[in-house]
């Protein structure tokens, strides 16, 4: 009956958790869709400021008197801001992979927290029911071996009596027959005693 019992619980368990974990998966994508924007928002932010930057960078370039090294200044200017550029949407992109990936293997590791939670804890609901059933088996056992000693206890007392009783209702029918014996030896003796009185006294009137 306990193990049904278990059985059912866990399996209410399982489902509870089950549709937890389908909650929280519904939920990932806002999210997952919020963390992305804080990262473009960032990102965007970051491309502006080397933006500003760079136009500051070219104002006080183009301020410089014409010549050809204002013009490698200016070109300088462009192409680092290029490749800095460059460099941040590559990063942008990086960022938004990683987070996904790690975004992914934090809710991975968290429904796994939830089952191995799980798990365990129906694993210590079965060693408790396992002990006391076997605790239970134990006091039934010694229970059964000690209404059986008291059985066999009370088999041995009623034998000994029976033969007590039959031991005195042999003697009461011995004690019986020696006073039938006895009577009938004093019948015999009366008998003998009146039959020789009887002739005795026959003689008497004869003579």
């Amino acid at each position: 009956m306990e193990d049904e019992q278990m059985a059912k619980c866990e399996q209410a368990a399982e489902k509870a958790l089950k549709k937890r974990q389908q909650a929280d998966l519904r939920r990932q994508p806002k999210l997952l869709g919020s963390g992305r924007d804080e990262i473009r928002r960032s990102h965007t932010e970051t491309v502006k400021a080397s933006n500003k930057q760079h136009k500051t960078l070219l104002s006080e370039a183009n301020k410089m008197p014409k010549s050809p090294d204002k013009s490698d200044t200016l070109k300088r200017h462009k192409a680092e801001q290029a490749q800095r550029l460059s460099r941040l949407e590559e990063q942008h992109k990086q960022s938004l992979a990683d987070f996904v990936r790690n975004f992914n293997e934090q809710v991975e590791k968290t429904h796994a927290g939830w089952w191995d939670k799980h798990r365990a804890e129906f694993e210590t609901a079965r060693a408790s029911v396992a002990s006391y059933q076997a605790a239970r088996a134990e006091t039934f056992a010694a229970k059964h071996a000690e209404e059986q000693r008291q059985l066999e206890a009370d088999r041995a007392a009623a034998q000994v009596e029976l033969r007590g009783f039959e031991a005195d209702e042999e003697t009461r029918l011995e004690e019986q027959q020696q006073r039938q014996v006895q009577l009938a030896g004093r019948h015999e003796e009366e008998l003998h005693e009146l039959t020789i009185s009887h002739v005795t006294s026959t003689r008497r009137i004869s003579i």
